[in-house]
């Protein structure tokens, strides 16, 4: 998926919702112009994993996802200063 989006160097915005992604590789660096990312909904299962790949994204302003414990905004918060807003589903 990621050498396919490589391909698109202006892209901003990503959705990747509904999706049953397990991680996001950390390849995502390579898109550094994404500002927007949705990744509600789908099987994440190493949280503090993926705020080490979604960290990776320089210009990453706007997060949608889905949480399932408070401590998970905390972590995107702390980790992400640049991020401008969180929209947090959440299932606690």
């Amino acid at each position: 998926m990621i050498p396919l989006l490589a391909k698109f160097p202006n892209l901003i915005e990503l959705n990747l919702s509904n999706n049953n992604l397990t991680n996001l590789p950390s390849t995502m660096s390579t898109l550094r112009s994404v500002k927007s990312l949705l990744i509600m909904n789908n099987d994440f299962d190493n949280f503090k994993g993926l705020v080490e790949v979604l960290e990776t994204l320089p210009n990453l302003e706007s997060l949608e996802i889905s949480l399932s414990q408070k401590e998970e905004v905390a972590l995107i918060l702390s980790c992400m200063p640049n991020l401008r807003m969180l929209n947090g589903e959440s299932n606690f």
